[in-house]
């Protein structure tokens, strides 16, 4: 943050003539958006159907551990950054002032403790994404190769979610980054 590229990419994706988020309503973000998350609810529900399934096919019962964790790690991660983002407020780059909003950019470290609607540190959308980073273990228990294709894969899967959330104007990236850490 005391870069200064938080606020740098966040004017790639504000148009100062018109002052607005040109991707905050554009449907594809948006269903981007919704759909991101939604396909991470669905994984989690597949993985508690198969959790449960596990017990009556012995085929699946050697998984019972893994398919557990996974899910854990699915419930605690969005909770643990659902938890942090109601203890710290900072304002998300729609709320600054440099994009026409009403409240302060805030460096790392620095939050307005007084500004209750400014709940957007860690970032929260980023943190289903940044949930599947669990995947990573128990592939690495079969190969170090698909360990890392795994790693890969939530990676960008936590990018992509992440980067809609910079386009629409609703977080800086260090927010996003903050979520992986916590993540990890």
């Amino acid at each position: 943050d005391y870069t200064g590229l938080d606020r740098w990419i966040a004017r790639l994706y504000y148009d100062f003539d018109k002052s607005k988020w040109p991707f905050a309503k554009n449907p594809t973000t948006v269903l981007a958006y919704n759909l991101s998350k939604e396909l991470i609810i669905a994984f989690g529900v597949l993985l508690l159907g198969l959790f449960f399934y596990s017990f009556k096919n012995y085929h699946l019962a050697p998984y019972h551990r893994i398919l557990l964790f996974l899910i854990i790690c699915l419930i605690i991660v969005p909770s643990e950054i659902g938890l942090l983002k109601s203890f710290f407020y900072k304002a998300r780059p729609e709320q600054a002032i440099e994009f026409g909003g009403k409240l302060p950019h805030t460096r790392l470290f620095e939050f307005l403790w007084r500004e209750k609607d400014a709940t957007n540190w860690p970032g929260g959308h980023a943190s289903g994404g940044a949930a599947l980073l669990a995947i990573y273990f128990p592939l690495r228990e079969r190969s170090k190769t698909l360990g890392y294709l795994g790693l890969a894969f939530a990676l960008l899967y936590w990018f992509g979610m992440s980067w809609i959330q910079v386009m629409r104007g609703q977080h800086f990236m260090s927010h996003n980054l903050w979520t992986l850490w916590f993540a990890w």
